[in-house]
């Protein structure tokens, strides 16, 4: 997978991701409430590695949509409908 970084297209991976997560997101997220909110990604290797699943269940738990989270969708799903509490 790769992602355009200021302007320099560079490699996602798993390592990456997860400081990208711990230095720009949980920031982030720890100035609002996240009871209610749902993380939603696609099921990319790097993105679903059990280190990352770890790492994003510390503020939503099993709200997570993913190959690996409970709100798993089907693979390559074009229907990414917003989950109802």
């Amino acid at each position: 997978m790769e992602t355009t970084l200021y302007t320099q297209k560079v490699r996602q991976n798993g390592e990456r991701y997860r400081t990208t997560i711990n230095d720009l997101f949980v920031p982030e997220l720890k100035a609002i409430d996240t009871d209610d909110l749902w993380f939603q990604q696609d099921d990319a290797i790097c993105l679903a590695a059990n280190e990352t699943i770890s790492l994003l269940k510390e503020p939503f738990g099993e709200r997570i949509i993913s190959c690996c989270g409970l709100g798993a969708c089907p693979s390559r799903s074009c229907d990414f409908t917003p989950l109802i509490k």
